[in-house]
């Protein structure tokens, strides 16, 4: 088991666990304005059939519908990935709380062992005897949060394992439904063919300017 978790492998203090905490929480919030943003869009577009020909319009852009489903894939990732941040904080907070009150009982058990016991009260040993007991609670509960702290990386693995395969499978079947309409637009002719629209902005490039979103969490 280990013997400690991130918080202590990178030496991160209350506050600034803390600082992340908060701007973790304000992303995500920004991330759910763009989601429901986004949602209104694709329900008020979703009786429209799904071709890349069918353009809807999204505030200062435009875009297709099938574009409208990629942003709400990306975003909702996203959020995945910013609600196990907010875990792993708090499991660094739970962990530097009961790191700082194990140290504290054991400086004060410390002191009462270091007494000659033909000299200790029956107070100071009665207290000796709860200190014991109490680190050992602590300890315990603290050997809860490692596990536990393990079982989510196992799960989180496990997820992104299915989110692959899901992705490649979705991928595929992509790939077979544009390969007959390519086929069919190199037999038309040069007047009959339009330009495809270009959407200039990237699902994170998007994100990146309606909530100041940054990449680093990724």
């Amino acid at each position: 088991m280990s013997d400690c978790i991130q918080c202590v492998q990178f030496k991160l203090s209350p506050r600034q666990i803390w600082l992340l905490m908060v701007k973790v929480i304000l992303q995500n919030m920004q991330l759910k304005n763009r989601l429901k943003y986004l949602q209104v869009h694709f329900l008020c577009s979703g009786e429209q059939p799904k071709r890349e020909d069918e353009i809807v319009s999204m505030a200062d852009s435009t875009t297709t519908i099938d574009d409208i489903e990629g942003e709400l894939f990306k975003i909702e990732r996203i959020r995945e990935i910013l609600v196990r941040r907010e875990s792993e904080l708090r499991y660094m907070m739970d962990d530097i709380q009961l790191c700082k009150e194990i140290s504290r009982l054991k400086k004060e058990l410390q002191k009462l062992i270091a007494l000659p016991e033909n000299e200790k009260s029956n107070e100071e040993k009665q207290r000796e005897e709860e200190l014991v007991q109490q680190i050992h609670k602590l300890v315990e509960t603290r050997d809860f949060l490692v596990d536990d702290v393990e079982f989510e990386r196992l799960r989180e693995r496990e997820e992104d394992k299915e989110m692959a395969e899901f992705l490649q499978s979705k991928l595929s079947k992509s790939y077979l439904q544009k390969a007959t309409p390519v086929k069919e637009k190199k037999m038309t002719s040069r007047g009959q063919q339009t330009s495809a629209p270009y959407m200039t902005k990237t699902g994170l490039t998007l994100l990146k300017e309606c909530c100041g979103f940054t990449c680093s969490i990724m």
